[in-house]
C-alpha cells in the first residue's frame, strides 16, 4: 500500500518546482527508509530538469534481431527442389499436385524475395515438375496408394464417401482414382456414421435421452458431413452394443 501512494504522489509531483517535489520525495518514502536509505521506487528516479523527474532507463539484455536482415532464399535449382521434396517426403505422405504445390511456394517465396526474370521463373517451374515425374517414376510418388490408405483411415475416423471424397480432391488426388478408394459397401457407410456418432456422443452412445431438439441437430451433424438421412437416422436407433461391437471389428480389420 506504501508503493501504492508513493507512485500516486510522483504522478501528482512530476512537473513541480523543485521545492514541492523534493517534499512529496520525502513523504514518499516508507517508514524506517529516512535515515540514509531511500524507498526502491524512488532509486529508479532522477532529476533532469528543474521540476521534471525521469525513470532510469535499463539496458536490455538481449540482442534486438527483430530489424537484422534476412538471408534471401537461395535460387530453386534442379538439386535444391529434389533435396526439398524429399525432406517434405519424409516428413508427410502426399501426392504429387501437393507436393507440386509444395515446390510452387518454394518459388514463390524466392521470387518475392529476388525480384528474378520470368524466364528464371518459368525455369525454375519447369525443373518442379520433372522432379515431380521423376520422384513418380521411382516410386515415391503414388497418388492410387495414397488415395487408398486415406480413405481407410478417414472412414475409421467417422467420414462419409462424401466426405472422402472432396478430402482426396484437395489433395489432388485424380478423381478415377479417387472413385476407386472410395468404399462401396453400403455397411461400411453406416459404420463410418457409427463412429461419428460415438465422437458427437449421438445416438446409441449418448449419455443423456435425446430430446427433439437434440436429434435434429444429430441430423444436421451428420448431414453436413455428408451422411443420407436413412443412415444417419439407423445410426441413431441402433443399440449401443451393436455399435460397440460394429466398431470393434472395424478396429480389428478384416480376417486374414
Amino acid at each position: 500500500m506504501v508503493l501504492d501512494k508513493s507512485a500516486r504522489c510522483f504522478q501528482r509531483v512530476w512537473t513541480v518546482p523543485g521545492l514541492h517535489r523534493d517534499r512529496a520525495l520525502a513523504r514518499a518514502v516508507p517508514e524506517g527508509k529516512k535515515n540514509g536509505q531511500t524507498a526502491n521506487r524512488e532509486s529508479n528516479i532522477v532529476p533532469q530538469q528543474k521540476g521534471v523527474l525521469v525513470h532510469n532507463t535499463v539496458a536490455p539484455r538481449y540482442k534486438d534481431t527483430s530489424m537484422a536482415e534476412k538471408p534471401l532464399p537461395k535460387t530453386p535449382s534442379a538439386t535444391l527442389l529434389h533435396d526439398a521434396a524429399l525432406r517434405h517426403l519424409a516428413r508427410y505422405a502426399s501426392t504429387a499436385a501437393g507436393l507440386l504445390r509444395v515446390l510452387n511456394r518454394r518459388i514463390d517465396r524466392w521470387a518475392r524475395a529476388t525480384q528474378p526474370e520470368p524466364e528464371a521463373v518459368a525455369t525454375a517451374r519447369e525443373a518442379a515438375r520433372q522432379e515431380i515425374a521423376r520422384l513418380s517414376r521411382a516410386g515415391l510418388l503414388d497418388d492410387a496408394a495414397f488415395a487408398a490408405m486415406r480413405a481407410q483411415s478417414l472412414s475409421r475416423a467417422g467420414k462419409s464417401r462424401r466426405g472422402i471424397a472432396a478430402h482426396l480432391a484437395q489433395h489432388g488426388v485424380p478423381e478415377p482414382l479417387a472413385r476407386a478408394a472410395l468404399p462401396d459397401d453400403p455397411e461400411a457407410e453406416f459404420v463410418a456414421a457409427l463412429a461419428l456418432a460415438r465422437k458427437r456422443r449421438a445416438g446409441p452412445f449418448a449419455t443423456a435421452p435425446a430430446d427433439p431438439a437434440r436429434r435434429l441437430r444429430d441430423l444436421a451433424a451428420f448431414a453436413r458431413a455428408g451422411f443420407s438421412q436413412e443412415t444417419a437416422t439407423r445410426a441413431l436407433r441402433t443399440e449401443r452394443e451393436d455399435a460397440e461391437a460394429l466398431l470393434r471389428a472395424l478396429r480389428q480389420g478384416p480376417p486374414a
